[in-house]
């Protein structure tokens, strides 16, 4: 075959592809990508698409960053260029605090009461968050909040007996402008933990073998909360053997002939309360000859 005609390029003309020793043309020298100098975290550049992709970190400040990219050829005699790419960040703006709901504890006279607030800050980095009295609340005496914690402590008195207590506190962050954001509760006061009060048990009279079979009830006259708990007072009860179940406060005793005579059961019940009150009852048991 005759040789290609090679021959300067004239403008309007097509680019032309080098040839080979053979004949064939070669293809055309293929570009990499790379940051030139250190960059910061989540900055990534494709090394053979060039696409560039940056995961702006939560501490970044607003301002102009500028990524300096470095473009090679894989040709004979490679050649390279550089190019500033200039990304704006964008300060965002302060958001108030996010209080957490809470559900406060009752509270009684006479016994320590603590209830701890909680908010998180939305914005990155995290902003210190402080905690007031709302300025229309007016706590009850002796009841005091921790600015930092958030942790409120108290112990009601008398005064404060069988009432209930509006109160709001506001949490502010310290961001430029500071924001705020309230949270309302309501505290219930009871009065002293009341001892469970026993319906009356009759006494008992059996056979001269048999068993006991009996069920004591008793309430909660304040609601301190959980089961009653119902056991024997070994140091009263004169009826060797018999049980008492901790939770119904059924009474048993099985006994066999032998065993006439006049005993005497003690049960006593005790609550869920802070510190716990108890009340006993007792009844009567006589065996016959």
């Amino acid at each position: 075959t005759s040789p290609e005609d090679v021959r300067a390029p004239r403008p309007g003309d097509a680019p032309r592809r080098a040839v080979g020793a053979d004949g064939p043309a070669l293809p055309p020298p293929k570009p990499r990508y790379a940051l030139v100098e250190k960059q910061p975290s989540g900055a990534v550049l494709d090394a053979a698409s060039g696409a560039f992709t940056w995961t702006v970190p939560a501490t970044e400040a607003a301002g102009r960053r500028e990524f300096t990219v470095a473009v090679f050829d894989d040709g004979a005699e490679p050649l390279s260029d550089t190019a500033v790419l200039a990304v704006t960040v964008r300060a965002v703006p302060n958001r108030p605090p996010v209080p957490t709901a809470v559900s406060p504890p009752p509270a009684r006279v006479g016994q320590a009461w603590t209830l701890t607030l909680a908010a998180t800050d939305p914005d990155l980095p995290r902003q210190k968050l402080s905690y007031a009295w709302a300025k229309e609340t007016k706590p009850p005496s002796g009841m005091t909040l921790d600015a930092a914690s958030g942790a409120i402590r108290w112990t009601p008195d008398a005064a404060t007996a069988d009432g209930t207590h509006a109160l709001a506190v506001e949490i502010r962050d310290d961001g430029v402008p500071p924001l705020s954001a309230r949270i309302e509760f309501t505290i219930k006061v009871s009065g002293p933990n009341k001892p469970p009060t026993f319906a009356t048990v009759a006494d008992q009279t059996l056979p001269p073998e048999g068993s006991l079979a009996v069920t004591v009830r008793a309430t909660d006259p304040d609601g301190a909360g959980g089961e009653l708990v119902y056991a024997l007072d070994d140091k009263q009860t004169t009826l060797s053997g018999a049980t008492v179940d901790r939770t119904t406060g059924r009474v048993a005793w099985t006994y066999r002939s032998g065993q006439a005579g006049r005993y005497r059961v003690v049960v006593k019940a005790t609550d869920a309360g802070t510190p716990p009150a108890e009340a006993t009852t007792s009844f009567r048991v006589r065996v016959r000859d």
